[in-house]
């Protein structure tokens, strides 16, 4: 079966309940000759549609209607998903609650409630909550007091509390939650501090009357934050009233954990063009930094004053003899030199020579005959 529970004005409209059959039950008045599964849906009908506190002598009974106005769609459905599950099974144990989801328009305000619950009309009738338990004061010495189970004739039996359980396993991680800001539809003045003004946005279903809205540059500047307070609002406009900044300020928060500690590294260094700045560049991550370094390169200085003339250094070791070279060209033939002086004569006869006409000292006279050479005087 399911349950359609619009809850567009109120949590405590009209419902219809039908059978997977289509059979329409209930949209009216409370049937008290209602039997078997039309009992168990009148039940259901009136456990869902019942806000808790509104019955007399039984408080508990009904829905936590507290889901009212609160941001839509994530808070009130966690409120009535809990409030749903555990009411049917404490109020009526012959409805199995199987399932629930929900339709709705955040911009107007609206949600409507599907339930599916499962009709076991074997199960038990009455319901599942605990017999009352009151507490007698026993004044003994081991003892000081006792916690006892009130019974139907009014006699009290001890009731003993077991040793507690274990911890159930940690839950799954919820569903990322839904940024609540809203943008405006129209250019609006800051008002000065005490003074209101209506601002037109898009959408105005997270908005609580009494929650402070933080506008950067509104306190008078660049990084002066004013707060807003809202004090109205309508589906499409709110009315803000400028409190300043120190009245919006809350108590400080509790001291968050300790972050991972970050890291820091030399990567490479390098040498910019001269007349460059240098640069420091980081190439890891805001946690784990790789610092790159660019030096840039020193400007050309101007040429320094000629040193002194340094000392003579040792004679080095005697080179290696190098090859013999190629033969040199021909030079050019030189001027005529001066006249010699003249040389010796050759004279000859067949006898000893006496006087020899025309000869010098120092010229040779050959006797062909004997073949004696004599040197002339």
């Amino acid at each position: 079966m399911r349950a359609v529970v619009p809850v567009t004005v109120s949590p405590l409209s009209n419902v219809q309940i039908t059978t997977v059959e289509g059979l329409t039950y209930l949209t009216g008045n409370i049937d008290f000759g209602a039997t078997g599964v039309n009992e168990v849906l009148q039940n259901v009908k009136y456990i869902v549609l019942t806000t808790i506190y509104s019955v007399p002598l039984d408080r508990e009974f009904g829905i936590d209607a507290s889901f009212v106005d609160k941001p839509i769609p994530r808070v009130p459905e966690l409120i009535i998903t809990q409030e749903v599950a555990l009411k049917i099974n404490l109020y009526e144990p012959r409805a199995k609650f199987r399932d629930i989801h929900y339709d709705g328009d955040a911009i107007l305000g609206s949600l409507k409630v599907v339930i599916t619950i499962e009709v076991d009309l074997t199960a038990p009738t009455g319901s599942n909550i605990p017999t009352p338990i009151s507490t007698a004061i026993v004044p003994t010495p081991s003892s000081p007091s006792y916690v006892y189970q009130k019974q139907a004739d009014g006699s009290l039996i001890p009731w003993i509390r077991g040793p507690k359980g274990d911890s159930g396993p940690v839950g799954p991680q919820g569903e990322q939650g839904v940024n609540a800001y809203t943008l405006s539809t129209a250019d609006f003045t800051v008002p000065v501090v005490g003074g209101q003004v209506t601002v037109n946005v898009d959408d105005t279903s997270w908005v609580v009357v009494g929650q402070f809205l933080y506008v950067d540059t509104a306190g008078g500047g660049a990084g002066l934050t004013a707060a807003l307070k809202v004090v109205a609002k309508t589906y499409n406009s709110i009315t803000l009233e400028n409190i300043s900044t120190s009245a919006a300020t809350g108590p400080p928060g509790p001291q968050g954990p300790a972050g991972t500690a970050a890291t820091i590294a030399v990567g490479t260094t390098s040498t910019n063009p001269p007349g460059s700045a240098a640069t420091v560049t980081n190439s890891g991550s805001s946690s784990a930094a790789v610092f790159n370094f660019g030096v840039p390169q020193g400007i050309q200085g101007a040429p320094g004053a000629t040193g002194a003339t340094g000392s003579q250094g040792p004679q080095g070791i005697q080179g290696q003899t190098g090859a013999t070279g190629s033969q040199g060209p021909t030079g050019a033939t030189g001027s005529q030199g001066p006249t010699g002086t003249a040389g010796s004569k050759w004279f000859n006869g067949t006898i000893d020579p006496v006087t020899v006409s025309g000869s010098n000292p120092g010229d040779y006279y050959l006797n062909t005959v004997s073949g004696q050479i004599f040197v002339l005087s």
